[in-house]
Order: C-alpha cells, then sequence, then structure tokens
C-alpha cells in the first residue's frame, strides 16, 4: 500500500512540474509582449482555484500560485476574468486608466500578446530539442508499437500492441520511425512481426498511401527513448526545428482528419490521459520525461492557437474579424455568446478526451 501510494505521489510531483513549466512558460509568453507595450498585468497565476501563496511585484502585478495545477493564466487590467473578456464597465475607463488596458489597444498589440504564449510553448520546446540533438543525440524509438487505434488501418491489418516489427517488404527494420515512413511510402506491404517470441507475416495493400501523415495508420510506438549521436549546438538547433516542424504538422493531419471523419477519436487525450504518459515516461527514465515535455508544449501551443474563444487563437481570430470590420469591434453581446460557444466547446472537448481516457485505463 505505501509503495502505491509513493508511487502515485511520485507521479503527481511530475505532472505538476511539467504542467507548472510549460503553463508558465505560455503565460510568460503574454506577459512578456504585454509589459513591454505597456499593458497593466493585474495577475499572473500558476494554477486555477483558489490562492496558495503568491506576492506583487514593483509594478503591481499579482504572482500567485493557486491550488489546482493544471493550467494558469494572466490577467490584463480591465479584464472581466481570466479569459480576458472586457468587464462590463470597461468602457466608464478614464483616459489613463485607457492606455493600460489591452482591450483599447490597436490590433496588431492585441495578436501580439494573444500569440505570446504559443510562441512560447514553440520556443521552450525548440530549446528543449536543440539540448537533446545537441548533448543527448538523436532520439529514437525501437519498432515496438505501443499502442493501436481501435477501428485504424493498423487494427485492420491485424497489428497489434507489443509487436516488434522486424522486416517490411524484405528490408530490416531498426527504429519505429522507419517502419512509419515505408508504411506512409508503400502501398504494398509485407510486414514481419515478432508476436510472443513467433514471427508472424502480415500483408497489406492500400488504395492509398499515407504519405501525408504516417500517423494515419492508427499504431504508436512504445514509450521509451534511446539516443545516439550528439551533434553539436549548431546542427542540433537545425534537427531541433525539423523535429518541432514535424511533430506540428502530425498534429495538423491528426486534427484535419479528425474534422473530415477520417480520424479517430482515440488520438485525443484529456489531463487523465496525459498523466497516464508522464506515468509511464517515468519509468523509463527522465530522458523519456524530457521528450514528452518537449511535444506536450508543442501541443499545448497548437491547441491554442485553435480559432475558439477563449483560446488565444480565438482572441486573434477576434482581432482580425475587427480588423476587416474597418476597427469596429463586435458587441459586447456578441462576443460574449461567441465565447460562451468557444468555452462550451473546449470543455466538452476535454470532457469527452478524459472519458475516452478512462476508457483505456487498464489497457
Amino acid at each position: 500500500m505505501l509503495h502505491l501510494v509513493s508511487q502515485f505521489l511520485e507521479v503527481a510531483l511530475y505532472v505538476v512540474i511539467i504542467f507548472s513549466l510549460i503553463v508558465f512558460i505560455h503565460e510568460l509568453g503574454h506577459f512578456i509582449p504585454a509589459r513591454r507595450l505597456g499593458v497593466k498585468v493585474d495577475a499572473f497565476s500558476i494554477g486555477f482555484g483558489k490562492e496558495i501563496f503568491g506576492f506583487y511585484d514593483k509594478h503591481g502585478t499579482r504572482w500567485k500560485f493557486s491550488l489546482i495545477p493544471l493550467g494558469g493564466y494572466v490577467q490584463f487590467f480591465g479584464d472581466d476574468d481570466p479569459a480576458s473578456q472586457g468587464a462590463d464597465n470597461i468602457h466608464n475607463m478614464s483616459e489613463e486608466d485607457k492606455k493600460k488596458c489591452l482591450h483599447f489597444r490597436p490590433v496588431w498589440q492585441r495578436v501580439l500578446v494573444s500569440l505570446g504564449g504559443p510562441l512560447g510553448n514553440y520556443v521552450l520546446a525548440f530549446v528543449m530539442a536543440t539540448f537533446v540533438y545537441s548533448f543527448m543525440g538523436q532520439p529514437a524509438q525501437a519498432p515496438v508499437i505501443g499502442y493501436v487505434v481501435p477501428n485504424s488501418y493498423a487494427a485492420e491489418i491485424g497489428l497489434q500492441k507489443a509487436d516488434e516489427i522486424k522486416t517490411i517488404n524484405d528490408q530490416e527494420i531498426t527504429e519505429f520511425s522507419q517502419a512509419q515512413k515505408m508504411m506512409a511510402r508503400e502501398q504494398e506491404l509485407r510486414i514481419e512481426v515478432m508476436r510472443n517470441k513467433e514471427l508472424q507475416i502480415i500483408n497489406f495493400k492500400t488504395a492509398t498511401p499515407f504519405e501525408k501523415s504516417p500517423a494515419a495508420m492508427g499504431l504508436a510506438p512504445r514509450l521509451e527513448f534511446d539516443f545516439h549521436n550528439p551533434e553539436g549546438l549548431v546542427q542540433g538547433a537545425k534537427h531541433a526545428a525539423l523535429f518541432v516542424t514535424h511533430v506540428t504538422k502530425q498534429i495538423m493531419y491528426t486534427i484535419g482528419n479528425l474534422i473530415i471523419g477520417k480520424g479517430s477519436s482515440d488520438s485525443l487525450s484529456g489531463p487523465v490521459g496525459i498523466a497516464r504518459v508522464i506515468k509511464q515516461a517515468s519509468e523509463t527514465g527522465y530522458d523519456t520525461l524530457v521528450m514528452i515535455t518537449i511535444l506536450l508544449s508543442i501541443s499545448l501551443g497548437f491547441f491554442n492557437l485553435l480559432p475558439m474563444p477563449p483560446l488565444d487563437g480565438g482572441h486573434i481570430m477576434l482581432a482580425l474579424i475587427e480588423k476587416m470590420r474597418g476597427g469596429r469591434r463586435l458587441s459586447k453581446k456578441v462576443e460574449e455568446r461567441i465565447f460562451a460557444i468557444g468555452i462550451s466547446l473546449v470543455v466538452a472537448l476535454m470532457l469527452f478526451s478524459t472519458f475516452k481516457d478512462l476508457l483505456k485505463i487498464g489497457e
């Protein structure tokens, strides 16, 4: 029992540290351009809910840690809530106060502040990936299947969790990414896998190759990384940029397939699923935790660019609509309705992904 409690606390600590780091950098990405532009920031919070502890800086910003450490926010002067909706009495401000309020700033400044959060996540991912490629080496995963999406192409042809891919079309496979690329490129496949110490042959033919998105096959590698050939800072930065770009493209294709009905909702993960991934990563070592942090930072950065209030992409969308309307903002009532719809969609997505996560427990 004590061992289980100790294990739970260890995983919880990793979850809090990783989430706090990613969220802190995200919110710092909003905070820095706002402060540089002279926008007053009322609060910078890591976590939601009741404040645990905090302090004021010389500019009057309240820096605080809150009870629920799975998120955070920067609240600007004049905001009605952490989602950065303008307060009802915002137009009654004095001219002096309006100068400190983000709500009254030009469109380009509001877009810059909104972009800062996702950009911060991408910078974090790039810096960490550069460190990995430069000093730890190129990350690689063994050609062992860690997860097969139900009802996917991979499931239909008979691939299973824990299968070790030995050859594809008689070519030896040494890394999972190599297997993905071959599956994405070839329309006729002869796959040899080791399953329960027995060699299995799987023949597969598809009318459409998966070249745009290898992830569309519906399988994921075992959550474990090996590293080889450290490259130095210049080459490390180059490969880090390529890695971040590649992951972003895979996220785009995955979301695109979900929108057009070709993807599986099993590719979605909420807080429970992310905690589960962090738990698995912690069992294989700190290097895997570093890679998971990079992937989560990219995912959070991209997710926040989606054009749905209260996400950053939603704020950017509203600012651009204002620009197209010749500087005329949407009415308060219309903005409130858009925010209500956006918040409902985000909450529904979180609840649905959490429900799917709970169904996966025990698999």
